[in-house]
């Protein structure tokens, strides 16, 4: 499974999901960093996953509106976990890591979702196969298989509409 651009070899795509990405941080950290709106977030320190803060900038949504975060990072940290470990710290906010990683720290209370209302870029996952003519049928029964639990928890994962 790979997310972003994979461009190592010629390989078959299948599309399973788009992790939904949350920014959060530490109960503490919040007290005495206010944020109510993603441009908050352009004061203070926070850590994010390569891919989600190369580009320097990061898009939030809500409705019909829209902001763009701009910011120069002190930390580009290696993988979500990584920046998700970085804000249990308590010294910034995890900007653009999977719900799904964060979930367990969310449940516990050592991490808060900030701006619930507002959505930023999903990450969307595929599974890479070496590209062949025949297809093993147990790669696409595996596919579906992932497609399908990862549909069951909408709350971390936006799936295609299969009702078409």
């Amino acid at each position: 499974m790979v997310h972003d651009t994979y461009s190592y070899e010629d390989v078959r795509e299948y599309f399973l999901a788009d992790a939904v990405r949350i920014v959060c941080a530490t109960p503490a950290w919040i007290k005495t960093h206010p944020v109510s709106r993603p441009k908050d977030l352009e004061r203070y320190q926070v850590f994010g996953a390569r891919d989600a803060v190369e580009r320097r900038s990061v898009r939030f949504t809500k409705g019909s509106r829209e902001e763009v975060v701009l910011f120069h990072p002190q930390i580009v940290c290696r993988n979500n976990l990584a920046a998700l470990h970085c804000s249990l710290t308590g010294k910034g906010a995890a900007l653009s890591v999977p719900r799904f990683l964060a979930q367990s720290f969310l449940n516990s209370g050592e991490l808060v979702r900030l701006l619930p209302d507002w959505n930023v870029s999903s990450l969307p996952l595929r599974a890479i196969t070496p590209n062949q003519k025949l297809v093993n049928p147990i790669i696409e029964e595996w596919v579906k298989y992932v497609q399908a639990s990862l549909a069951s928890q909408r709350e971390n994962f936006k799936c295609p509409d299969k009702s078409n």
